[in-house]
């Protein structure tokens, strides 16, 4: 660590959608279109996820990250530049919680001076899959321009003596917990010491819950509302928190897109008719699931290491339990229907071949009849015996 203080780094991700799951032809298509566009490729071990290239391009001296997963969702991350404080007192987390709150907004807004590169990049990998190929969030008409959110984290840097100083968790705690900007007024401001204990007195048992590790030297935390890791931090650290991250926040994203995909599904599962679409979708909505369950559904008696409490407290937190219940409740309703429409089809296609062997029995009695005539025909009783067993067994197929 520097001579400095304190030195505080803020990292923000952005999930968005390139549209359409990607071969591995398509993927050298989009490294080629990317590398044309001034992205570099590389490998980070502690960084990349295994045999993955991470794709990193400098925009206005700050380094951005792009991973792509093979299910056509994308990642960028921006590495802010590290910021000194020369003591702990300079810590303001108010402040640091309204900058967040006023970044996010410009970057959903596409007012940021990264947002230019950004959407660029966006066009460029949506213009290789043809729109009719790509998901509905894979689209400037999405939410914001294609994207839905940013979750940004603070990897803050100083002595572990601090953990010790009940000034500095109390901070540590708003951050994790940010009051509402609006609620934050002037006179808030020139007491912010009252501000924040005032806020934090209440939230010592969700510190708790929220703490993924907790080792002398080293603290990991986790909200809904951003993740800090404070202490002593080595870069390897850095790029390991960081690939949890991004693997959490696609799952997250890929679990909200497929879900509100599933609303439009589930509203309009009558105007589906083809019942091959259905398990189409059952089966690319199945994968989700799985990759979802990677997250919520780690025992308490696994989740021991860093990476594994990480997502079984980030998938709390995030809500991405809730989503993930959300999508197997919709996800029931379509195998129902694939089920009842399958029952149909079998029903149909049984009473087809009733049909043809009714058919094909009045054939052979007309045949038998002809056969009959020629030695003398049969009696008038026998006539009508015959015709009502043949009206019988027509009426009761057609009544089933």
């Amino acid at each position: 660590m520097s001579s400095s203080k304190l030195k505080i780094r803020c990292i923000r991700i952005i999930p968005w959608d390139i549209g359409c799951w990607i071969t591995n032809s398509k993927m050298q298509k989009i490294i080629s279109c990317l590398k044309k566009n001034d992205w570099k490729f590389r490998e980070i071990k502690k960084y990349c996820r295994n045999n993955y290239l991470i794709g990193y391009k400098i925009i206005n001296n700050i380094a951005v990250t792009l991973d792509i997963f093979n299910d056509g969702y994308a990642i960028f991350t921006i590495h802010e530049k590290a910021r000194n404080f020369n003591n702990e007192y300079e810590f303001d987390p108010v402040s640091l919680n309204s900058q967040k709150t006023d970044i996010h907004k410009k970057l959903l807004t596409s007012s940021h001076s990264l947002s230019s590169e950004l959407n660029k990049t966006k066009q460029a990998l949506w213009k290789i899959f043809p729109n009719r190929l790509r998901r509905k969030s894979a689209n400037t008409n999405w939410e914001n321009a294609g994207f839905s959110y940013v979750f940004s984290f603070f990897i803050i840097q100083i002595s572990p003596m601090y953990f010790r100083n009940k000034n500095f968790v109390e901070k540590i705690t708003t951050l994790l917990f940010p009051m509402a900007v609006e609620e934050v007024t002037t006179s808030a401001l020139m007491d912010q010491t009252r501000s924040i204990i005032d806020h934090s007195s209440s939230l010592g048992k969700k510190l708790e819950e929220s703490t993924i590790a907790e080792f002398p030297y080293r603290k990991i935390y986790f909200t809904w509302a951003t993740s800090v890791i404070v202490g002593e931090v080595t870069s390897n650290i850095v790029f390991n928190y960081c690939k949890t991250m991004r693997e959490l926040q696609h799952a997250w994203f890929s679990a909200y897109i497929t879900d509100r995909n599933l609303d439009y599904i589930v509203n309009n599962i009558k105007n589906i008719n083809s019942i091959n679409k259905l398990i189409k979708l059952d089966s690319s909505i199945s994968n989700v699931s799985r990759e979802i369950s990677l997250f919520t559904s780690i025992p308490d008696s696994m989740a021991t290491n860093v990476i594994l409490r990480t997502q079984k407290i980030a998938s709390k937190e995030s809500g991405l339990d809730s989503i993930s219940q959300s999508i197997n409740s919709k996800l029931l309703h379509v195998r129902n229907e694939i089920t009842t429409r399958i029952e149909k089809r079998n029903y149909r296609g049984s009473r087809k071949v009733e049909f043809i062997l009714v058919l094909l029995t009045i054939i052979q009695a007309i045949s038998a009849y002809k056969s009959i005539s020629t030695t003398g025909g049969l009696s008038f009783t026998e006539i009508i015996l015959f015709g009502f067993i043949f009206l019988f067994v027509l009426l009761i197929i057609l009544i089933r």
